[in-house]
């Protein structure tokens, strides 16, 4: 028991690694107290406000909710469209669509750091993408968010000019020093050549200009994030069920590196393979049914489908090394330490090259292949690794223990020699 214990605190500590790149960091100073306190703002609709579950990455549920919102026919309530959506993000050279989600990631996020605004009704509005209440003034208190790649200043303006009717036209952090000095310029240019009312409506234009609370660097890391996220939960049970085939044929890999030639699998091995794999696949379609799915390709998900196909590939090898005899067998430890290796190295290692794969060839079904070869392949190289390494750790930490199994093989092999010798006087 304490050996499961322990085989399972390893792998936590291996999982581990994947969940770090999930965590969220709020940025961005709320915009209620840009121009006026928040005493004087009331709060938004709460159905115009982004549903956190709080089972995926935040960026990732707030990047989805937002999409089901602005594209209601394409998009809907549907999850794995909104998901599919955000992967091809990730994979797309077209600047039109980049464009397009960098600005729903930006009212997302405005949104999520401004707990009193909410989405306009109407997901195809031309002026208006959030809104806020002020106490005395029946119509709401508007903003229009833009977010061009260049930043380029005249860009901005134009939509300024051509998008007149919201209170706040919000850019981010890094483009509104441009934006502003542009327009000043315009201003003076306008006053020198005595174009007072043009004057005056850039500075009506000026007054709109208003920080986001994050740049644009911070959109694409957001945007990214969320399509890895998106990208890993895609492909995860394909990465574990290659570390599991790892796991179930790993004996018969190290067999074959020691003697240089591929044996026929025992009955035993087959079924012990076996187990391990529908194991597997069992945990997954556990996971693809508890909380939407959620847990796949996260730190938790990872945890719980290493810790079942570990027990269950567990229970077979105490069984193949005899029983309660099998805590006194270096092999065990030694086999055990390779499993582990092959699926926290599989999955960890795994899930993030499967999402620079996908990307890089912008390809769903490479990812999808990838997942299976590159789980297979670096589980593979984690149940050789794990059993050298467990070797070595009990030649360090406990020679006696290896000189013990040693002469039991020694006397084991004896008894064979012996056997066989009684044998052949018989005939």
């Amino acid at each position: 028991m304490k050996t499961i214990v322990f085989a399972i605190g390893l792998v936590v500590a291996a999982c581990g690694i994947a969940e770090a790149a999930g965590t969220y960091i709020a940025i961005g100073t709320p915009l209620d107290g840009y121009q006026f306190s928040r005493s004087k703002i009331h709060a938004a609709n709460v159905n115009s406000r982004p549903d956190f579950p709080g089972l995926r990455p935040v960026a990732l549920e707030l990047l989805e909710d937002a999409l089901k919102r602005k594209m209601p026919k394409k998009v809907g309530s549907s999850r794995q469209i909104a998901h599919a959506k955000i992967t091809e993000y990730a994979i797309t050279s077209n600047p039109g669509k980049r464009g397009h989600m960098r600005g729903i990631m930006a009212e997302a996020l405005f949104i999520e750091k401004n707990p009193r605004w909410g989405y306009v009704s109407n997901p195809t509005a031309s002026q208006h993408d959030v809104y806020a209440r002020i106490p005395g003034r029946k119509p709401p208190y508007n903003g229009q968010i833009k977010t061009h790649v260049s930043g380029n200043p005249a860009i901005y303006a134009n939509d300024m000019w051509k998008d007149r009717l919201s209170n706040h036209f919000l850019v981010p952090d890094d483009h509104v020093g441009s934006l502003k000095e542009y327009l000043s310029n315009q201003i003076r240019e306008h006053e020198a050549a005595g174009r007072m009312s043009d004057a005056i409506n850039t500075r009506k234009q000026f007054s709109r200009v208003t920080p986001l609370g994050f740049t644009s660097a911070d959109i694409n890391s957001h945007i990214n994030l969320a399509a890895r996220a998106a990208t890993r939960e895609r492909n995860a049970s394909y990465v574990s069920l290659g570390a599991a085939t790892a796991m179930a044929f790993g004996p018969e890999v190290w067999d074959m590196l020691q003697s240089g030639s591929v044996t026929s699998m025992s009955a035993m091995r087959m079924m012990h393979a076996g187990s391990v794999i529908a194991t597997e696949r069992a945990a997954t379609h556990m996971l693809e049914k508890y909380k939407t799915g959620a847990l796949r390709g996260s730190f938790r998900g990872s945890l719980f489908t290493g810790t079942v196909i570990l027990l269950a590939d567990t229970a077979f090898s105490v069984y193949e090394h005899g029983g309660e005899s099998a805590f006194g067998n270096q092999s065990f430890y030694i086999n055990l330490g390779g499993s582990i290796g092959a699926f926290a190295l599989g999955t960890t290692v795994g899930l993030p090259t499967v999402v620079v794969v996908t990307t890089y060839t912008g390809s769903p079904l490479a990812g999808t292949l990838s997942g299976l070869l590159i789980g297979g392949a670096v589980g593979t190289a984690g149940y050789v690794g794990g059993r050298a390494t467990t070797q070595k750790a009990i030649e360090m930490l406990r020679p006696e223990f290896v000189q013990e199994t040693e002469s039991k093989e020694i006397k084991k092999a004896l008894t064979g020699i012996q056997n066989s010798i009684s044998e052949l006087q018989k005939t």
